[in-house]
């Protein structure tokens, strides 16, 4: 049984994240907790993990993140906020915070995000300062940038991870054939040879077999190690719209 301490404000959205927990692979459940309850250590002792969706209103980050700094605890925790790259205000981050999404991210984002974490990785979009608008025409074995080497820690080719990356959103095999401009016949192609190469049998099994190999799927392992400019902002590889395509989504709000 792993238990997920959740901090959610509104009643609506604590069910729907409950529900998302309750449905995962595995034995999980869920307990509700208030943010100022996260001072207590005895309050979250039991946890695997701390899950906190922070508002957007009342002072969103200023007032829930002197909130997370003053917790006393190990326990991994992932924080959902409306931007990420906000949260980059408050670096250095405490060592217990291992992650930051978007609250608008996919389930299947969340889930994947959630494993992540609780078992010792570390789920930050990725940065890039503005300047910043191509990579090199060409890189060294030692320059590949960290989507390449997890493309090369799967076994995939650029195609399928791509395909890998917009499935881990919540993406449809329809979604996926508008979002990279290719036929739906081109799409299934792909799809079939990535659950070859990665040997399962459907999507869903992709993500989480990429997700135990360690994969972040196109989301740092570590915040800390990254170079960023002060007016950075979230670069995600991949680059399809959330919404366009009929992306499966937990709008928060």
């Amino acid at each position: 049984m792993r238990t997920v301490i959740l901090i959610e404000e509104h009643p609506i959205q604590f069910h729907g994240l409950e529900q998302l927990i309750s449905d995962m692979d595995g034995d999980w459940q869920t307990t509700g907790c208030t943010a100022a309850e996260l001072k207590d250590p005895a309050k979250i002792a039991a946890a695997d993990l701390v899950l906190y969706s922070i508002p957007r209103f009342d002072m969103g980050l200023q007032t829930a993140m002197p909130i997370v700094r003053a917790m006393r605890t190990d326990k991994p925790t992932l924080l959902m906020c409306e931007d990420p790259a906000d949260i980059t205000a408050w670096e250095p981050l405490p060592p217990h915070v291992r992650g930051s999404i978007p609250t608008a991210s996919s389930v299947a984002l969340i889930r994947a995000a959630m494993k992540l974490v609780i078992s010792g990785g570390q789920c930050f979009p990725q940065h890039r300062p503005d300047l910043v608008e191509h990579a090199p025409a060409e890189q060294t074995r030692d320059e590949l940038g960290p989507v390449e080497h997890e493309r090369a820690l799967l076994g995939l080719t650029k195609r399928q991870y791509d395909v890998l990356v917009h499935f881990s959103r919540g993406a449809t095999i329809e979604d996926v054939g508008a979002a990279m401009n290719i036929s739906l016949a081109t799409a299934r192609s792909h799809a079939h040879s990535l659950y070859k190469a990665m040997q399962v049998s459907g999507k869903t099994e992709a993500v989480f077999a990429a997700v135990a190999l360690g994969a972040t799927l196109s989301w740092f392992p570590t915040a800390q190690s990254l170079p960023r400019a002060p007016a950075s902002r979230p670069h995600y590889v991949d680059h399809a719209p959330a919404t366009g395509h009929g992306y499966q989504q937990l709008s928060l709000f």
